[in-house]
């Protein structure tokens, strides 16, 4: 594009903290097949010296931490936190993970982004990589093996690691037990091998945070459903 810059959707969420994008539609890219959506960087964000300290808000925080102790027990909870743009969710929700992160509880924090919806279950990828000590964006073979170390002695998870390749976007040689699933079907078998990995990966107590979960795919809702309720 003349006279424009134009960066591709992995820039757009590394820098969103610096500057504000718009979308610029996709563009072909040469020699491949895939059509990769562009943004355009607008002006440079204003830095802010960070919150230190949530003013107000100690019902909510004393709701939301009887709801995990309830968890303690060996149930799951389900919250949502609902509100306005720029009405102190995420400063909630990160006040909370903070006492939690002091209580020695062990957390994965995952924003959802506009582009998740495009691919099926990133959201939980991310969830992989906090589990793992991986960085985000890490390479699927790298998650692959991570995944394959940790689960060596459940031979049930193992024998269906090839249900990965679409999510870990890597070529995994497919066995009896994965060839011939397609379509729902494979997507289902899927979110299960996810929550059954989850259920191995994730330590007792676990919290979740889903930030701006109004982007998470279908199928990611499904598996939050799945883990809520095994």
């Amino acid at each position: 594009v003349s006279n424009d810059v134009l960066c591709d959707a992995p820039t757009e969420r590394a820098s969103r903290t610096s500057f504000d994008f718009e979308q610029r539609g996709t563009v072909q890219l040469a020699g491949l097949g895939d059509v990769a959506p562009v943004f355009r960087p607008l002006e440079p964000r204003s830095r802010s010296l960070p919150a230190t300290m949530l003013i107000g808000r100690e019902r909510e925080l004393a709701f939301l931490q009887h709801a995990f102790e309830e968890t303690r027990g060996g149930s799951s909870r389900l919250v949502v936190i609902l509100g306005e743009p720029g009405i102190g969710k995420s400063r909630l929700a990160a006040t909370f993970t903070d006492n939690l992160h002091a209580a020695g509880v062990a957390i994965a924090v995952t924003l959802a982004e506009r582009d998740d919806r495009r691919s099926s279950l990133l959201a939980w990828r991310r969830v992989l990589e906090t589990l793992l000590g991986l960085p985000a964006e890490s390479d699927g073979l790298v998650l692959l093996e991570s995944i394959t170390a940790r689960i060596r002695m459940a031979s049930w998870i193992a024998d269906r690691l090839p249900l990965l390749n679409d999510l870990l976007a890597i070529e995994i040689e497919q066995n009896e037990g994965t060839r011939h699933l397609e379509g729902a079907h494979r997507a289902d078998a899927t979110m299960r091998l996810l929550g059954d990995i989850l259920g191995v990966l994730a330590p007792r107590p676990f919290a979740l945070v889903l930030e701006d979960s109004q982007w998470l795919d279908s199928a990611s809702w499904r598996l939050v459903e799945w883990v809520l309720g095994s």
